[in-house]
């Protein structure tokens, strides 16, 4: 009996301490695991494309959800591609793409302020060959691109400068100018646009175009 009393005293107090180790194992378990921060609070993918073209090599380099310095590219695919998505990698701020164009070779842009945005977390940035990156992205460096644009069709300085900043917060800067650019060239009476020109401001803009026999109307 003396010898069952000892052993069941043992085991109790072995079991015991099991447990409490079990209980400090989850309790550090618990306390210690990293807070995973789901990525689409904050930040947004990149969906990039090339306008009536394609690309190969793709990297993008910037600012994190977190705020870290991050870096991505699409392996540098054998083939064209005419899309791109940076899948699980999300952007805040100013970003850095480089990327080689089919038929006219490597290129770069430079976003200071990427937008949100409201639909799927999914930035849209389109490059265009002599306008630059914009699509659903923010202000880019590339002012002086689009003001010669507007310059050459023009022929005024001062003209190009006020088109362009009636169409800084447009929803897509670079088409919207694409689009008041050809219009000019091809001496359109009317030239209209759509979406991208959202947000523009078209009285501004008509008030230059006036004095160049013409207006933007939306369509």
């Amino acid at each position: 009996m003396r010898n069952s009393v000892v052993n069941k005293n043992s085991y109790s107090r072995a079991f015991g301490a099991f447990r409490l180790f079990s209980l400090a194992v989850l309790l550090i378990l618990f306390t210690s695991s990293p807070v995973i921060t789901r990525a689409d609070t904050n930040g947004n993918q990149i969906r990039f494309s090339v306008k009536h073209g394609t690309f190969t090599f793709l990297s993008i380099s910037g600012t994190n959800q977190n705020g870290d310095g991050a870096y991505w590219d699409n392996g540098n695919p054998s083939y064209p591609q005419y899309w791109s998505d940076t899948t699980d990698y999300w952007w805040v701020g100013s970003v850095e793409l480089t990327f080689y164009v089919v038929g006219v070779g490597m290129r770069q842009c430079h976003i200071d302020n990427l937008r949100d945005s409201t639909v799927d977390n999914i930035i849209p940035v389109v490059y265009t060959e002599g306008l630059g990156c914009t699509g659903d992205a923010g202000n880019s460096d590339n002012s002086e691109v689009f003001v010669e644009q507007l310059d050459n069709a023009l022929n005024n300085k001062d003209d190009s400068m006020a088109v362009y900043g009636a169409v800084t917060d447009a929803n897509d800067a670079a088409q919207c100018i694409a689009a008041i650019v050809n219009g000019l060239n091809n001496q359109l009476g009317v030239i209209r646009v759509g979406w991208e020109c959202g947000n523009a401001s078209l009285s501004e803009i008509n008030a230059v175009l006036s004095r160049h026999d013409t207006k933007v109307v939306k369509r």
